[in-house]
């Protein structure tokens, strides 16, 4: 693929003995790249894959600030010092960025791992 601002009509480019087809758009190294070298797409793919491995995952996430039953059988929701307890006062942030990436590993696993099983 040839990347330049000005968009080629070739089919094929040649490069010493070998014959390449060319494409509009390819994924190498889970990067997306084009042939006008736009970042645009990729940005939006990413965008688009995080939202759905966290809309998909969400309850599973919030499992852990879920209410908690009182003694008295009323049910609460966890305090803020609370959360940080059971996060062990790490930055709740970089916490939640962390639970969306293991998710999305599990999730892009083949259905034979056992965390994949775990998780269905």
């Amino acid at each position: 693929m040839q990347v330049a601002r000005a968009v080629f009509n070739y089919e094929h480019v040649c490069c010493g003995n070998y014959n390449f087809e060319q494409v509009k758009e390819f994924c190498y190294l889970g990067l997306q790249t084009n042939q006008t070298n736009c970042i645009s797409s990729e940005i939006q793919a990413r965008i688009l894959s995080g939202n759905r491995c966290y809309y998909g995952y969400g309850k599973l996430i919030k499992s852990r600030a879920s209410p908690v039953q009182n003694e008295d059988g009323s049910w609460r929701i966890r305090m803020n010092h609370e959360l940080n307890e059971l996060i062990e006062n790490a930055d709740s942030v970089r916490f939640i960025k962390c639970r969306i990436t293991w998710l999305c590993h599990v999730k892009r696993m083949d259905d034979k791992r056992t965390p994949k099983k775990n998780l269905e």
